[in-house]
């Protein structure tokens, strides 16, 4: 199925609502790392060929996941987005991290962080890269992220001419803008533009990151991490130890290395959101702010909801009472939507 043309404004009000903003281009898991509701805008325009959106929030998040089937994506971090952490190590502004869908994207952002996303169909930019001669057309896609380095002032300039084009997406039509989009062929200028900027060394795509002691205290970290999502939260950091077979205060430093927050407030958070996200998802008869607290491990009530009430912004009764609410999508092509009609 083939995608039309589209473009538009999406703005959500809680993280649930953002994970479905992004859901038709990557199946993520937002993790909170700090206390607040979070609040985003996207701005986007979808080609069948092509996605490019400008993405804001307002709360550092980890987040991890996979890309639709057959595509590849590239980030262009703005000033505001800086520095992030892909894989456990620190993204610079002479970098653009990419990565295909074989691979498993795995970023800490930044408060107020915004992000330019360019997601292509892999043979169509790969067969771009064939005329322009550049080497990502001989680049095997089959790894894991990469930051490779970038032209400074090409990088600059590329993401000036997205956010300018995304910028009409909010001051003009966007039938309108679509249309001129497709007659100009902006998806083919935009992987052409993306190409002269990256410089791609011949081990890229085979190396991914390098083993060192960082890298293995970030892969200490993503296994408690699995652990404790499996579990629903519902472990003890001396069980997290064990599980490394390390000592609390080498888990310490690897967590706050590796995402910059503490295995406990890790824990502690994402509990929370566990509670917030069975009190949006409906009310099924007899369900109770009490019964869903307790199944989280909330057991001082008071407590939990004056801490609810700080990080999300109203009580829990207040989740449980008001309708659900669903931002819309941004679409994806054809060929890698997650959720084909």
């Amino acid at each position: 199925m083939s995608l039309e043309w589209a473009a538009g404004v999406i703005r959500a009000a809680s993280l649930e609502e953002h994970q479905n903003v992004v859901s038709e281009v990557w199946d993520l898991d937002f993790s909170p790392l700090v206390a607040g509701q979070l609040s985003s805008k996207t701005v986007f325009l979808a080609t069948p060929r092509m996605v490019v959106y400008d993405e804001h929030w307002d709360r550092p998040i980890h987040l991890r996941g996979a890309l639709g089937k057959g595509q590849v994506a590239f980030a262009i971090p703005t000033r505001e987005g800086l520095p992030f952490r892909l894989g456990g190590k620190q993204v610079g502004p002479a970098q653009i991290p990419w990565m295909s869908d074989a691979g498993e994207l795995d970023i800490v952002t930044t408060d107020r962080y915004r992000n330019v996303v360019m997601i292509f169909d892999a043979k169509f930019l790969q067969g771009i890269a064939a005329q322009v001669q550049h080497p990502f057309a001989r680049t095997s896609l089959h790894s894991q992220p990469i930051a490779s380095q970038a032209h400074a002032g090409k990088t600059e300039h590329l993401r000036w001419k997205v956010e300018s084009m995304l910028r009409d997406v909010e001051l003009r039509s966007a039938g309108r803008l679509s249309r001129e989009a497709r007659a100009s062929r902006m998806d083919e200028h935009l992987a052409a533009a993306l190409l002269d900027t990256l410089v791609l060394d011949p081990g890229d795509a085979s190396e991914g990151v390098a083993l060192d002691t960082s890298t293995q205290r970030y892969q200490a970290v993503r296994e408690c991490i699995d652990y404790s999502r499996s579990r629903g939260f519902d472990v003890t950091i001396p069980e997290l130890c064990g599980l490394i077979g390390k000592s609390r205060r080498t888990l310490e430093y690897a967590f706050q290395e590796s995402i910059g927050v503490s295995p406990a407030r890790l824990l502690y958070y994402g509990r929370l959101r566990g509670v917030h996200w069975d009190l949006i998802a409906g009310r099924p008869e007899g369900i109770t702010v009490t019964r869903v607290a307790t199944r989280w491990g909330f057991f001082e009530l008071g407590r939990f909801a004056g801490a609810y009430r700080q990080y999300f912004h109203e009580l829990p009764s207040e989740t449980l009472r008001r309708s659900p609410r669903t931002a819309d999508s941004i679409p994806l092509l054809g060929a890698g939507r997650r959720n084909p009609a």
